[in-house]
């Protein structure tokens, strides 16, 4: 799984670079975005379940296009289980690269859609020897959602909403990996930088 942190973190940086050198051929106006959010993730795992709070941030590079591109990082600090006496924490991260498409408005407010590649990891903390600490899985993130800016040209700020399908390919029996619909709703503050 580590080839593919590579790869994003690679995709990533020739975005930055190549929003870098549009911005100096004065094409592009405020291009980076710079997004924290809070929201509910509902994980697909199982009947029993139950919705959990998740905080995280997005980079992304924003094109006249109306196309953007940039990455994710979620944190979702799941139920602890109790084994014996002694209590494990159960941590999820979500880790992706991707696009983005808004479509074109004169007002302040924007649509977007996307989609993505990267990962899941869950983290069990204080775990006895014998079982794993961690299991990374692939995911496909598919968003839709709005976005609002203070102003309709050259904005600052503004406000992110969005739905997201985290699809995880999860181990079954087997040794077969099957896919699990994880939704999460968020919203946050985007700041917005560069001129």
């Amino acid at each position: 799984m580590r080839d593919w942190r590579i790869a994003l973190a690679l995709a990533l940086g020739m975005a930055l670079a190549g929003a870098g050198a549009a911005q100096a051929q004065g094409r592009y106006i405020r291009p980076y975005e710079f997004n924290v959010h809070a929201g509910a993730f509902f994980p697909d795992q199982g009947p029993n379940d139950d919705t959990e709070v998740m905080f995280g941030g997005r980079i992304l590079v924003n094109l006249l296009s109306g196309w953007s591109f940039g990455g994710s990082f979620d944190w979702i600090p799941r139920d602890q289980i109790e084994t014996g006496g002694e209590d494990i924490d159960v941590n999820t991260y979500l880790y992706s690269g991707g696009i983005e498409y808004n479509f074109s408005s004169q007002s302040t407010t924007r649509l977007f859609v996307g989609g993505g590649l990267g990962a899941a990891t869950t983290k069990l903390s204080d775990v006895p020897d014998q079982f794993e600490d961690s299991d990374t899985d692939l995911m496909v993130p598919l968003a839709v959602g709005i976005k609002w800016f203070d102003r309709p040209a050259n904005p600052s700020w503004g406000i992110r909403a969005e739905l997201r399908d985290n699809i995880i390919w999860l181990e079954s029996g087997g040794g077969d990996t099957d896919p699990t619909n994880n939704f999460e709703v968020s919203g946050g503050v985007s700041f917005l930088l560069g001129e």
